[in-house]
């Protein structure tokens, strides 16, 4: 029972230590640094729970099934940090759009749609401009005839 016991551990052990997600290096917050908080605390763990279940069994039974609650708990503790970490970097992080690339068939509805509102921003910009003119002349050819009847009441010309 104490051989099944211990091997049932030493699997448990293994497997939280050696299957918890590994921590990626790279840039942004706090650069180059890993973070193995699950694998130090199931370490950190077992050693407690080893520690504590010799004291209240004063058995190897009950130190390996304080090594396998403290493995469990201290992994538990530590995977809980790094979910804290990640959370906190991914804050940090800044959105970058990815960019697909059309088809062609979708470049060329593009460039057809840019020609055509550049064409009907040319047009509109030519009426806004043949406006503009008509109203200058409206402009001179009123102040033409005020100038001119001005001029006729200045001087009682005909």
């Amino acid at each position: 029972m104490k051989k099944i016991l211990a091997l049932f551990c030493v699997g448990l052990l293994v497997s939280l230590v050696g299957c918890a997600p590994m921590a990626q290096q790279g840039g942004g917050y706090n650069q180059g640094q890993g973070r193995y908080n699950t694998q130090k605390g199931a370490l950190g763990g077992a050693a407690i729970g080893a520690i504590a279940g010799q004291a209240i069994g004063r058995n190897t039974e009950g130190t390996l099934i304080g090594a396998a609650v403290g493995t469990a708990l201290g992994a538990l503790v530590g995977n809980a940090a790094d979910q804290s970490h990640d959370a906190a970097r991914e804050q940090h992080q800044v959105y970058q759009p990815t960019v697909m690339p059309l088809s062609p068939r979708e470049e060329a509805y593009q460039r057809e749609m840019l020609r055509l509102q550049s064409n009907a921003e040319i047009e509109a910009a030519r009426k806004a401009e043949r406006a503009r003119r008509e109203a200058l002349r409206i402009q001179e050819a009123q102040g033409r005839q005020q100038a001119q009847e001005d001029f006729r009441q200045s001087y009682g010309g005909n």
